[in-house]
């Protein structure tokens, strides 16, 4: 993942070189293609130079970065890499490979590292001795030959870092005089060209900042010293001359503008003159003003004089035209798709309103498909504590005191009609399940006071882990779900009537023409493979399996890792409605969430359904969305990198998670989406019979419906949380381009495919999803509802 989960693809323009003395060439411009692999041998002075070297080149839309370094090892001489090459001595190799956690890789040779990659450039330092006293120019030869000679891109470029003074002697002139004195003599003649990273420091160090952006050890760089060092191997890289920093860390302690300004100064004066000293302008910190963007305070505010850059597209779909200065002055210029900057012209506050070109921003479109579609959310909250489904179930749900609105309970109802009579609902509300017993007893009484026949109102359940357990007690003889509430308890009964019945009548109120209909699709990666699934080899996996683990024998065959999206255009004032459809559970909340409200009470986060659609609401600015979560049951949500455990609580993880999941679906409309046409508005109920494992001769009814907008859409509500089937088996029967399988529908439980009964009950008895417990149909039972899905949607795709 870049840092957490950005999706930055500016275009990165290169142009002019650096300027170094003519003794050295100057680092070719990088970025043909947005790839570039950079090699540093030496000792730690690399480490704080590439601790955020990747950022930057992610934020200027590379896509392609490695990065590999021998630094911070116990011998730190040139002595040592010249040895590895002669005799294969080993040590730690780390890399960046396109992931802003690095690869650690124990027991490498230096020809290991140097046939790793076709490095673009291949930059030494010097270890010991000391910054200030001489190199061995054999040594550096030697390694500057063998890394030619061993490199597979015959044409890498070979450069030099400068060191910087310790903390002792940054702020006079004798040790940085010494260090160019050295370089200039042993490195100067010998390297393609130089990184001027000391001449950066101690530029810095003439600034009010003087000596505070090392660490302890008087040696190495803080964040400051970082972010100096990294955007001058940068700037060497590129020959870019920086407005602004690139990257300022987003993940630590922010720096000030007056902090930033300096970092830019002293990175452009190294550039200019890479071996004499550049005092700083910046002798006292510059004023701090307050500024507001669109009635949102920046956190660090705007520094008086100096750039701050800030999001300009206030939304996805909305194109920039104009700042209008409420309050204070400002200059705001360099304005591109993604950031303007603002450049504080007083010490007064200063407050800037972005507005904006709706027509120009928005794609509408004059047309009419002969479709209409209305939208509806509605808060059903319980009023009262209320038990929890899955995790939760052992605590209480408090309605008050929420937190944020997303942790409400929703029932959501997207309506389709070619005349607005006839009207299909394509629902989706926060249980883990819609659960059957429960819901035919709703529909019934919503069907009562609105007139909608039931067989038009469909409805699922998120499968949210942390909400309400609105389900079945008994049903038909069968106890299929043992939670504590069901239509007896006609306390929430009435909540969640009341609740859907308001949503089908709003939604149909809502309807409104569709003037396009635009579906998308993209492949989300990094999923965490839950329970049991095949390998591509056909082996079958374990419970929990991490896609790294699955990787030794590849990807698992039957997972639908596909994230789809629908959205349909509407003419203001009327907002679009942008569908969602994805496999994954909502599994991010945990008992041990926030302690809030009444003693003893936990208050739970809702999972990142919730977050996903308020993001993707809020980043698009014209859009109302809805989450329907996928049949195939076995891709987790609840998987998250290298140490968010450590990073984030459990309601946090759901808000990064529904972001991240939020950028997949804004990227998908933004670059994949392709008009789709729409027609005839068709749904058909099925009831087909399933035969119980846990009771002799007994047999069950399960309903599934199926819902097609003319020949290209289609919505397939299923009744189970099918394994290793229906999901990749009804897409990939289904006539129609974009199909919505859409699960947790009624409460049949797991339904495992075939093979998954087969190595559950012969190879593993004790497996999760094949105990009597929690499986009761027989096996095959998921093929055939597959089969029986298909089979409607041809019906229908036939009479289109």
């Amino acid at each position: 993942m870049k840092r957490i989960f950005t999706f930055l693809m500016a275009a990165l323009m290169v142009c002019a070189v650096i300027a170094v003395p003519h003794t050295a060439n100057a680092a070719p411009a990088a970025g043909a293609g947005k790839s570039i692999k950079i090699l540093a041998v030496g000792d730690r002075y690399a480490d704080d130079a590439i601790t955020y070297l990747i950022d930057l080149f992610f934020a200027e839309g590379y896509d392609d970065v490695r990065i590999g370094w021998t630094a911070g090892q116990n011998t730190n001489n040139l002595a040592f890499y010249v040895k590895s090459a002669q005799e294969g001595t080993t040590f730690t190799y780390r890399k960046y490979d396109n992931d802003t956690f690095p690869l650690s890789l124990a027991s490498k040779t230096l020809e290991y590292c140097v046939k790793d990659e076709a490095w673009d450039y291949i930059i030494l330092q010097n270890g010991q001795p000391a910054p200030t006293e001489a190199q061995n120019t054999e040594e550096i030869r030697a390694l500057i030959d063998y890394a030619k000679q061993n490199c597979a891109n015959k044409s890498v470029k070979i450069g030099w870092q400068m060191p910087w003074p310790k903390q002792a002697d940054v702020t006079g002139t004798e040790a940085h005089a010494a260090i160019v004195a050295n370089l200039k003599r042993d490195a100067l003649p010998l390297v393609d060209f130089v990184i001027p990273t000391g001449t950066a420091v101690t530029n810095a160090a003439t600034s009010y900042l003087a000596d505070t952006f090392y660490f302890s050890s008087g040696i190495w760089m803080n964040q400051i010293g970082r972010l100096i060092c990294s955007h001058t191997w940068y700037s060497a890289l590129t020959g870019k001359t920086l407005d602004a920093p690139v990257f300022t860390n987003n993940y630590g302690p922010a720096a000030s503008g007056s902090d930033l300004r300096v970092i830019v100064e002293s990175v452009n004066n190294a550039m200019k003159d890479p071996y004499g000293i550049t005092r700083s302008a910046y002798a006292e910190p510059l004023p701090v003003v307050k500024m507001i963007v669109d009635g949102k305070e920046n956190a660090n505010g705007a520094t008086v004089g100096g750039k701050t850059r800030i999001d300009a597209t206030e939304g996805r779909w909305r194109v920039f035209e104009r700042w209008e200065v409420v309050r204070g002055s400002a200059d705001i210029d360099n304005i591109t798709a993604k950031t303007a900057y603002v450049t504080p012209r007083t010490e007064d506050e200063v407050e800037i309103r972005g507005v904006y070109h709706e027509k120009a921003a928005r794609q509408q479109y004059s047309g009419n498909t002969g479709v209409l579609v209305g939208f509806s959310r509605v808060d059903i909250t319980p009023s009262m504590s209320a038990p929890m489904a899955g995790y939760g179930k052992s605590a209480d749900r408090m309605s008050r005191g929420r937190l944020r609105p997303d942790d409400g309970t929703y029932f959501t109802a997207v309506a389709f009609s070619n005349d607005g009579k006839d009207v299909s609902y394509v629902c989706t509300v926060d249980t883990i399940y819609a659960h059957t017993y429960w819901l035919l007893r709703a529909k019934e009484e919503v069907s009562k006071r609105t007139g909608v026949p039931v067989e038009k109102i469909s409805v699922a359940g998120t499968h949210t882990h942390s909400n309400v357990a609105a389900g079945d007690k008994k049903a038909d003889g069968l106890i299929t779900q043992s939670l504590a509430w069901n239509p007896t308890n006609t306390e929430y009964f009435n909540e969640y009537v009341d609740g859907m019945t308001r949503a089908i009548q709003e939604s149909t109120a809502d309807l409104a023409p569709v003037t396009c209909a635009k579906a998308s699709k993209t492949r989300v990666v990094g999923q965490n493979f839950i329970r049991h699934w095949r390998y591509n080899n056909g082996k079958m996996g374990g419970g929990n399996t991490t896609i790294d683990g699955a990787t030794e024998v590849g990807l698992p065959r039957d997972a639908d890792q596909d994230l789809q999206v629908l959205r349909f255009y509407r003419n203001a004032p009327k907002k679009d409605v942008v569908m969602i459809n994805f496999t994954a559970h909502a599994t991010l909340a945990s008992t041990k969430s926030t302690k809030y409200g009444e003693a003893a009470h936990y208050y739970l986060s809702y999972d990142y359904p919730g977050h996903l659609v308020r993001y993707v609401e809020e980043q698009d600015g014209y859009c109302h969305a809805a989450f329907y979560q996928g049949a195939l049951g076995n891709v987790n949500s609840n998987c998250q990198p290298k140490n968010w455990s450590n990073q984030y609580r459990p309601s946090q993880r759901a808000d990064i998670k529904g972001q991240q999941m939020g950028d997949y679906v804004l990227d998908a409309m933004e670059k994949n989406a392709e008009q789709v046409k729409l027609g005839k508005v068709q749904s058909q109920r099925t009831h087909q019979v399933v035969f119980y494992r846990l009771y002799s001769s007994a047999n069950y009814t399960i309903d599934y419906d199926v819902i097609t907008l003319g020949g290209s859409i289609a919505f397939a509500f299923n009744g189970c949380e099918m394994f290793d089937i229906n999901g990749v088996d009804v897409k990939a029967g289904s006539p129609f381009k974009y199909t919505f399988v859409i699960s947790c529908a009624q409460s049949s439980e797991y339904i495992p495919s075939f093979e998954t009964f087969r190595y559950d009950i012969i190879d593993s008895p004790e497996a999760y999803e094949a105990r009597e417990a929690q499986c009761n149909v027989v096996p095959g039972t998921g093929e055939d509802l597959a089969a029986g899905i298909v089979g409607v949607l041809n019906k229908l795709f036939a009479n289109r």
